[in-house]
């Protein structure tokens, strides 16, 4: 389950991208593609396609009284830390309270489905990229990188629908469809 993020948005974050790509290590980084940028509400793993159908009326469900909301994109960070990252992300700001509302009432709705349970506090983030295996030696200088690069207020947007996504792993990285858009 995800939000789309609004095109403006995502131009900023791939210009920004961009310019921590040409101050990091080259090949240090596994950038998420412009078209794979998304807020990840939930993560499921494998699912079997017929379950689909139900998925998307629990989806509907747990979106049902849940209007439209406004995010920014605001700050940069990396899980765990700056000092040993493994993930770079742009964190969420602006009307997060619905967002963390919906996201426990999918989290809830979809645990049948889920092949892990999520213990971690949810925080709303886009991921800008993954730190590689074979690159930890450099961690430390790119999340230095991270701290003294001016972070730009990337925009806002207005989050309308959930969609129900299915991602295809292949050697070429992941490809992503809509299965199903649920409007708020």
């Amino acid at each position: 389950m995800a939000v789309a993020v609004d095109d403006a948005v995502l131009g900023k974050l791939c210009a920004f991208q961009k310019a921590l790509a040409d101050a990091t290590p080259p090949e240090s980084i596994r950038w998420t593609p412009r078209d794979q940028m998304h807020l990840t509400l939930k993560f499921l793993g494998n699912v079997p396609a017929g379950a689909v159908e139900d998925l998307a009326s629990a989806l509907k469900s747990a979106s049902q009284g849940t209007g439209p909301f406004r995010l920014s994109a605001e700050e940069c960070g990396a899980f765990p830390s700056l000092r040993n990252p493994r993930v770079l992300w742009v964190g969420l700001s602006g009307e997060t309270e619905p967002l963390c509302a919906l996201q426990a009432r999918i989290e809830t709705a979809t645990a049948t489905w889920a092949q892990k349970g999520e213990n971690r506090t949810f925080h709303p983030h886009l991921t800008l990229g993954r730190v590689r295996e074979n690159a930890m030696r450099h961690a430390r200088r790119i999340g230095d990188v991270v701290k003294v690069t001016q972070t730009p207020k990337f925009g806002t947007w207005e989050v309308t629908e959930v969609k129900l996504m299915r991602s295809q792993l292949s050697p070429k990285g992941s490809t992503h469809t809509v299965l199903v858009s649920v409007s708020l």
